[in-house]
């Protein structure tokens, strides 16, 4: 019998990420899991990091293709989408971008009154996510950080038909911070492992 070509190697049980995450609004370090970051609750249908470069690539006449050492990385787009099943208030006000929300009736309440809002978003509108994942043989997590997101694509909410879960699909992406635009706003914490 011919042997079996495969990548896997005594490392491989320490190294795959169990998915699909926890996602925590507030992120600034790992001690702030489960306080001041907050867990935006259940997720359904998995949740997506997608880091898209954007290259500058000059052609010099004659040239027959991409030329070594002249491709330069001049941007990087950080996004991650959500997919949240829990429809708290807080959720929603987040879906939306920029919202308001205010006690319905005025009188005697029994719902909040969420409304998107216009304008410029203030700097207190922007946060950080973190998704955090665990590596099979790891007690420590993996953590996928976005820095000063919001959410910049529609929001959909698709009703379905009652057989499926309806959930509330959120795409938050990473903005730069005016004062270090060297830096790009989103890494990886990825546990240490030992030869």
């Amino acid at each position: 019998m011919p042997a079996i070509r495969t990548g896997i190697s005594a490392t491989t049980p320490q190294n795959y990420l169990i998915g699909p995450g926890a996602v925590y609004k507030d992120f600034t370090d790992l001690a702030t899991l489960g306080t001041t970051a907050k867990l935006l609750g259940a997720t359904a249908g998995g949740n997506q990091v997608t880091v898209t470069p954007e290259w500058f690539d000059p052609r010099p006449d004659g040239a027959p293709g991409p030329i070594k050492g002249m491709r330069r990385l001049i941007g990087v787009t950080v996004t991650a989408k959500v997919n949240l099943l829990e429809m708290t208030k807080e959720n929603l006000m987040l879906a939306l971008g920029k919202a308001t929300s205010e006690p319905y009736p005025a009188t005697t309440p029994t719902h909040d009154k969420i409304r998107p809002s216009l304008g410029t978003l203030a700097s207190t509108d922007y946060f950080n996510i973190a998704i955090v994942g665990d590596l099979g043989g790891d007690t420590d997590p993996v953590v996928f950080v976005l820095e000063n997101v919001c959410v910049t694509d529609a929001v959909e909410i698709n009703m379905g038909t009652g057989k499926e879960d309806i959930v509330l699909a959120v795409t938050f992406t990473a903005h730069y911070d005016p004062a270090n635009l060297e830096q790009v706003p989103a890494y990886i914490l990825r546990p240490q492992t030992t030869p």
